[in-house]
């Protein structure tokens, strides 16, 4: 148990991608049983993919992240100092992570690059909008209200419903709209 804890301590991303491969397990089964559950039956395999590409790719792309923002932004919570960190990450961090999401799950699907391309042309845009209302809304909270030593479970809730959201846009097929 103390070799485990050991490395669990020295590769801090690790906690990172179990988090997120777990986040992303739930929402897409939230996603297929829930949201889904009258177009579909229930794909495991969907579930492993996206699990997997949490794991592997959204997980370490976000604790990267995290720690380039902890070093750009001051812990001020002024107005401004919270509003000019929810705008870079809005601008800068929102299109790689959405990017990555499509192209990791892809990979899994074992799609072409052109299948690749043409989803994320015809799905960016939407996700890309809807994340512009939802995620300023979180980001402001979080980093105006709530303590330091809680964010992380206040941002893996909002994730959630982030990530289950995600998983729903990835299972349209590429010429239907969300309404």
């Amino acid at each position: 148990m103390g070799k485990l804890y050991r490395i669990w301590k020295s590769y801090p991303v690790l906690k990172s991608m179990l988090s997120y491969g777990s986040i992303y397990t739930g929402a897409d089964i939230v996603d297929q049983i829930v949201i889904d559950r009258h177009k579909r039956p229930y794909d495991g395999l969907e579930t492993l993919r996206r699990s997997l590409a949490g794991c592997i790719f959204i997980g370490p792309l976000n604790f990267t992240w995290v720690r380039i923002a902890e070093r750009i932004f001051s812990p001020s919570r002024t107005f401004v100092a919270v509003a000019r960190r929810v705008l870079v990450e809005q601008v800068v961090f929102g299109p790689i992570a959405i990017t990555t999401f499509y192209c990791a799950n892809n990979l899994f699907e074992r799609r072409s690059l052109k299948e690749s391309w043409e989803e994320l042309h015809e799905k960016f845009f939407k996700t890309y909008e809807v994340r512009c209302m939802y995620f300023p809304f979180v980001q402001f909270i979080n980093y105006k209200y709530v303590p330091p030593d809680r964010r992380l479970l206040f941002l893996s809730s909002a994730t959630f419903m982030w990530s289950t959201f995600m998983c729903y846009m990835k299972s349209l097929p590429i010429h239907e709209r969300p309404g």
